[in-house]
């Protein structure tokens, strides 16, 4: 079962996920890092959740005082269940449920910027990973100092090394068992404010 692990919405459940869901929800232990390390930026920020599976992270953070986000996701049986979360929880209002592939969600315009991007794509697609973050460096919606968050895998004690896009930096990276999480930031002149 899945709880809320802090803020607002601390010890909140929410519904288990679809049978045979390709979602992987992180952790507790590790969403608390996370929540953690990022505790200066969440307070008013406008989150994007890609490939958002469970819609944990965002419930999380929306919880710890986040303003805003937008789950995207293409499975049509998560993204029913985030509807019913959203409402449940009582968040209509701050999050944004979009049925859609990330590639084609980047590919048009949203009229929004956004402080923090979780990026957790299906395991083991490293190339995958590198195209989202080549895709936000060009789409126009990060904010200035915004942060890029990635999730993948640990696999026989290492993980694939990325090539980011011109301008990013790794500026923490955390082990977490066999996943690896990244905090990337583009030092130079943002694309949006």
């Amino acid at each position: 079962m899945l709880r809320v692990t802090g803020g607002a919405h601390k010890g909140r459940r929410l519904a288990p996920l679809p049978r045979g869901s390709p979602a992987r929800p992180v952790p507790a232990r590790v969403r608390e890092a996370v929540a953690s390390s990022l505790a200066p930026k969440i307070p008013g920020a406008r989150i994007l959740d890609l490939f958002a599976g469970s819609g944990i992270v965002t419930f999380e953070l929306l919880s710890r005082g986040a303003a805003s986000s937008v789950l995207v996701e293409r499975d049509a049986a998560l993204v029913a269940r985030l509807h019913r979360e959203v409402r449940r929880l009582g968040l209509a209002e701050c999050a944004t449920v979009v049925r859609a592939g990330v590639e084609d969600f980047l590919a048009r315009p949203t009229g929004r910027s956004f402080d923090l991007v979780f990026v957790d794509p299906p395991y083991r697609d490293a190339a995958c990973l590198m195209q989202v973050c080549t895709r936000l460096a060009t789409a126009r919606i990060l904010a200035r100092g915004a942060v890029v968050v990635s999730h993948r895998p640990v696999v026989r004690g290492r993980a694939d090394p990325l090539e980011l896009p011109s301008g990013w930096e790794v500026v923490r990276s955390r082990r977490y068992g066999q996943a690896l999480f990244e905090f990337f930031t583009m030092p130079h002149e943002p694309t949006s404010t």
